[in-house]
């Protein structure tokens, strides 16, 4: 828990799943919140709310026979009357009314790793779900039924996609692997962009995952756009992604010297941002990695242009890359192991 001036442990009882591994979170507001997991291994999913003091188990009904656990949640609104959204493996989906958490109709097996609401209501075009392969559901919600409809986006199709964001029912963005970037400026009727498409400052890899994406500010343009996208780079030392969009294109910010090397590795899964000026960005250690790395990375503030250095005791502070910048990105970087 973050009380504005540091991360405090906070209380958890689950209602299923004894430790349950957590893959999304959801803030309403300080006293209510979302928390999605469960047990991969058995597939017994886990939906936590926060109560301003602990995180408490809710009912998810149905569900004995799930064999899926959420990945990520999107809540419309709270309380006992609230309603959301969570999507996870085996493109199961969830809804939230009436303080239970019940099944709705998927149509893909796919695992579906994002979610996005952004037009709740009756209407055509409620809202967004991404996954593996390419998958990209679209909401419709039409006299009150919600029905989940597969879209395909052209040239995304062996992507996984894992981030997505809306500022409007119109301005969207989804991320992915590949380092995918789509755009829409029309509500999903058309997409542009693709694979690879962070094509300033430093190249990366093909194989960079793009995992979250905010975006503050939609305009078209340099400068007249601000949002973040971050992941990993996918090669062995797991390099962390920061990427940058100004209205005009995608910018790699990256850690120098790079933070993760082997047997090292740190992959950024989530980002957040409250304003241009403020925001986080977490992550962990990635498959493969010997002695993995958790971090949580603070934007304070952007005033690009910037460097992201990483020192040798893990603590990384920022450098201008003119004279007038006083940037900074600061980072809590500590090893899941002991011993």
């Amino acid at each position: 828990h973050w009380d504005g001036n540091k991360w405090h442990r906070a209380t958890v009882s689950p209602a299923y799943v004894s430790q349950p591994d957590i893959f999304g979170i959801y803030m309403l507001s300080s006293g209510e919140g979302w928390a999605v997991g469960g047990d991969p291994t058995t597939g017994t999913p886990e939906a936590l709310k926060w109560s301003g003091s602990t995180w408490t188990g809710q009912p998810i009904a149905g569900c004995g026979y799930c064999n899926a656990i959420p990945l990520a949640v999107f809540m419309i609104s709270g309380g006992t009357g609230g309603d959301g959204w969570a999507v996870g493996t085996a493109g199961r989906i969830w809804r939230y009314q009436s303080g239970s958490w019940g099944i709705q109709s998927s149509p893909t097996t796919n695992n579906l790793n994002g979610v996005f609401i952004s037009n709740p209501g009756s209407n055509t075009n409620a809202g967004w779900a991404v996954g593996d392969s390419g998958t990209v559901l679209k909401l419709q919600i039409v006299s009150g039924t919600p029905t989940w409809i597969l879209i395909g986006i052209p040239g995304i199709t062996t992507q996984n996609l894992y981030g997505v964001f809306f500022t409007d029912s119109n301005h969207g963005f989804i991320v992915g692997s590949s380092a995918t970037v789509v755009q829409t400026t029309d509500g999903g009727a058309s997409w542009s962009g693709g694979p690879n498409a962070v094509t300033l400052g430093p190249p990366l890899p093909a194989t960079t995952n793009l995992r979250s994406v905010y975006i503050n500010t939609f305009g078209i343009g340099s400068g007249n756009g601000d949002g973040w996208a971050v992941g990993d780079d996918g090669t062995a030392a797991a390099n962390a992604v920061f990427a940058h969009w100004d209205g005009a294109g995608w910018t790699n910010w990256p850690l120098i010297p790079p933070l993760a090397s082997s047997p090292f590795g740190l992959g950024l899964r989530s980002v957040y941002l409250t304003s241009p000026d403020d925001g986080f960005a977490v992550g962990a250690g990635v498959a493969g990695a010997t002695s993995p790395l958790s971090g949580i990375f603070h934007l304070d503030p952007p005033n690009l242009p910037m460097q992201i250095v990483a020192t040798s005791t893990g603590v990384t502070t920022s450098v201008g890359g003119g004279t007038t910048s006083t940037g900074a990105i600061t980072a809590t970087i500590t090893s899941t192991t002991t011993g």
